[in-house]
């Protein structure tokens, strides 16, 4: 099983739509595509919220978006661009059938064991990926793709957005020899959120050492901001608040942290691509598999007998996977990576 190029006009899209964390579990094999063909016209299909990530990126010929309730339009596009290969790495139905809708001659995806919603009919090359960790399962189709392997997430920083955290940073009192700690709270599922006061009584804890700041970071919406402002009132009043920001934004913002904390969700997963020590809170997903994928990491997952169960909503009422994690091995790992890298 290998890829049939033509030349070097031979065009590929990678068609990953969502979430954060995934797409950027996927930009080492972007990375792989790019530099081992960099004559390839290569693109990326992309949902609207998501696009930022991926705009002007130096591996990328074209980012094609997928905006709300834009479905068929979308696939249209696709269609236009004939594009010679495209990789359904997102493995449900409607991406899919836009793969097939593609008109490509290859459409390459997960076999049929990794992908959901009977998403295998539509393609006509499956890769096995043996590989544990999402990452090395993206990379798992370098080889079939007759390409080099390049381990290298290459997040770009936008100046305008490294302007305004600049600009956030100012009007603190944090100084250039503080530690930032980054409090990931929030996450997409309520399953792999950790307790409000436990991120406090954390936030605490980690503010009274010299020369560190804690800062809670939340995610879009009113309501994400209202639960930070909660948890920084537990922690009587001694966190940061971060600002309000955009994907660009937040990887300037991360950029300024020394160390990130927080459940399997998409920016504790960007931070790792940045380079920061991460702590990573498992529950209701297997670290093996979802796990940041660096070295400067800490995982704390007590797999009880129900997980993984991948459930948004934990089916037990307890949350007991979760909760399970205490405030103070969570610190101890946090002393574990600062003995390491700070």
């Amino acid at each position: 099983m290998t890829a049939v190029f033509k030349t070097d006009e031979t065009r590929i899209l990678i068609l990953k739509p969502s979430a954060l964390g995934d797409i950027v579990h996927a930009l080492p094999l972007l990375a792989s595509l790019k530099k081992s063909f960099p004559n390839r016209y290569i693109a990326w299909g992309v949902k609207e919220k998501f696009a930022e990530l991926l705009e002007k990126h130096p591996y990328l010929d074209e980012v094609i978006i997928w905006k709300e309730r834009g479905f068929w339009k979308f696939a249209r596009d696709i269609r236009q661009k004939r594009f010679d290969i495209v990789l359904d790495l997102q493995g449900l139905f409607r991406t899919g059938l836009i793969t097939y809708l593609s008109g490509a001659t290859q459409r390459w995806g997960f076999s049929k064991e990794e992908t959901k919603e009977q998403q295998f009919f539509f393609l006509n090359i499956r890769v096995p990926t043996p590989s544990a960790n999402i990452v090395e399962k993206y990379l798992d189709f370098v080889e079939p793709l007759q390409a080099e392997k390049t381990v290298e997430f290459s997040v770009v920083e936008k100046e305008s957005a490294k302007e305004y955290i600049g600009q956030y940073f100012q009007r603190t009192d944090i100084s250039p020899d503080d530690k930032v700690i980054a409090l990931i709270q929030g996450t997409g599922w309520e399953n792999k959120t950790w307790k409000a006061e436990r991120f406090a009584q954390l936030g605490r804890l980690l503010s009274a050492k010299k020369n560190w700041k804690v800062m809670l970071i939340w995610g879009v919406g009113e309501a994400e901001k209202e639960k930070a402002q909660k948890i920084n009132k537990m922690a009587s009043d001694k966190l940061l608040i971060a600002p309000a920001t955009t994907i660009s934004q937040l990887v300037s913002l991360l950029k300024r942290c020394s160390l990130a904390v927080g459940g399997d969700t998409g920016p504790l997963h960007l931070a790792a691509a940045l380079g920061l020590p991460v702590v990573g809170l498992y529950g209701p997903t297997p670290p093996s598999r979802n796990g940041p994928f660096t070295e400067k990491k800490e995982i704390i997952y007590h797999n009880p007998a129900c997980s993984p169960c991948w459930k948004r909503i934990c089916r037990n009422k307890n949350n007991e996977c979760m909760d399970s994690i205490q405030v103070e091995e969570v610190m101890k790992a946090i002393e574990n990576l600062e003995a390491k890298y700070f």
